[in-house]
């Protein structure tokens, strides 16, 4: 079974280009944090601070960084929702936050599980990381929490790890050009989302189609 990587680049872009405005303000919204961080930096490397100074440069971190997760969840329930033929809505970039405690668990199992994959030789770390990449998104979408995500995002990969591969590393050059060029970011986070976006509803759907047909069959065999 194969992922279309291409046609998910072409709708992502053809849906990107149909709400242009409002996904320029959604990446620069996102982006900003990244450039907040960049500044954080320029000045803990080329000032000499004071102890004030340092505990109040930490905490803007840690606000930063909660600030980027409200973000992240939200974007990701943006996408979902956008791929499914709503229209895009700015506030939904904060309507996910009370998400982020299960998201930390999740991402703390899925870094676990790969590791401990890797260490045993079990199953590749690359290969687990894919098959648990769309942990996170169940989360949002299903709510599905801790190992069950896990389970479920491997469920869905079955099958299509070898294409996610190819459609990952497009989706992390698509990211890569936006982060090298600065300004381009604000196109390629909206992109990039709209490309796992599109690949985990082509996910979904083919595992309903799957689970149907079993269903159909079993009712045939009872007939």
């Amino acid at each position: 079974m194969k992922l279309d990587t291409g046609a998910i680049l072409k709708e992502s872009w053809n849906t990107f280009k149909r709400y242009q405005h409002d996904f320029l303000k959604i990446g620069l919204l996102v982006a900003s944090t990244d450039i907040l961080w960049a500044i954080l930096d320029w000045i803990e490397k080329n000032r000499v601070l004071t102890t004030a100074e340092h505990i109040l440069l930490t905490l803007a971190n840690i606000l930063l960084a909660f600030v980027a997760l409200v973000l992240w969840l939200g974007l990701v329930r943006l996408m979902i929702d956008i791929v499914r033929g709503d229209v895009p809505k700015i506030d939904t970039l904060f309507s996910q936050g009370n998400l982020i405690t299960p998201l930390l668990w999740v991402g703390l199992l899925v870094l676990l599980v790969v590791f401990l994959g890797t260490i045993a030789f079990i199953i590749p770390g690359l290969i687990l990381a894919i098959g648990l990449t769309f942990a996170p998104y169940l989360l949002i979408d299903k709510g599905l929490r801790g190992k069950e995500s896990l389970k479920e995002s491997w469920n869905i990969t079955y099958g299509f790890k070898k294409s996610l591969v190819w459609f990952m590393f497009v989706a992390g050059i698509i990211s890569a050009i936006g982060y090298v060029t600065v300004i381009g970011s604000i196109v390629t986070i909206p992109l990039s989302g709209l490309m796992y976006a599109y690949a985990y509803q082509a996910l979904l759907e083919h595992k309903e189609r799957n689970t149907n047909k079993v269903h159909v069959d079993q009712e045939s065999n009872i007939s």
